[in-house]
């Protein structure tokens, strides 16, 4: 569990990256790119999180 926290706060630091990047050089669509792909891992990170808490849980 410890494990996904970390990757989540380093996924977090991943957008936030790509999202200056693109917002520095608009030009540059990869680092958009990017940054939603690292988006959408992160949520899906969280959602895996709640689903292996719940799996402890019962």
């Amino acid at each position: 569990m410890r494990t996904i926290l970390f990757l989540i706060i380093g996924g977090i630091g991943f957008d936030i990256n790509h999202l200056i990047a693109y917002l520095n050089n608009p030009v540059k669509y990869m680092s958009l790119v990017g940054a939603l792909e690292n988006y959408v891992l992160v949520v899906l990170w969280i959602v895996g999180l709640y689903i292996e808490k719940g799996k402890f849980q019962s």
